[in-house]
């Protein structure tokens, strides 16, 4: 009788530790869904996932070919239509970094950390401290 009573207390171990296995699975893969979908889905600027990519490829072709001026203005145009839209405050970031109007990208940046907090560290930081060095050197 003892023996099956461990047994049975056995069974129950096993059928709780994979019920928590499968909600931890389940929770997990809902996290990683949610998280996915705010990082992909740029529903919350109004932007579809091709509108987006195109502005992308665009501000990417601009920046690559040097054309500052041309990446201003598509960058503040994006950004007059699509405030909340980090890309467009990036791109116009750029574009005044490159043309040395430091102050206005340092504007620029910092809107774009309030709105993508994650890109601070490895993609803003670098840009901010830069300017704000060429400012103290008397750069604009």
């Amino acid at each position: 009788m003892e023996e099956i009573v461990k047994e049975i207390r056995a069974i129950k171990h096993l059928v709780a530790l994979a019920a928590f296995s499968i909600c931890f699975f389940v929770l997990g893969s809902l996290a990683q869904t949610m998280f996915a979908f705010q990082l992909m889905e740029p529903s919350h600027t109004g932007f579809n996932k091709p509108e987006l990519a195109a502005f992308r490829d665009q501000a990417d072709a601009l920046l690559g070919d040097r054309k500052y001026d041309d990446l201003l203005t598509l960058a503040s145009d994006h950004v007059k239509s699509q405030p909340d839209d980090p890309y467009g405050h990036w791109y116009l970031g750029l574009a005044h970094y490159h043309r040395a109007e430091y102050r206005e990208a340092i504007d620029s940046l910092n809107r774009t950390e309030q709105l993508a907090p994650t890109w601070k560290e490895k993609s803003i930081t670098p840009y901010v401290e830069a300017a704000q060095k060429a400012l103290a050197s008397g750069s604009n």
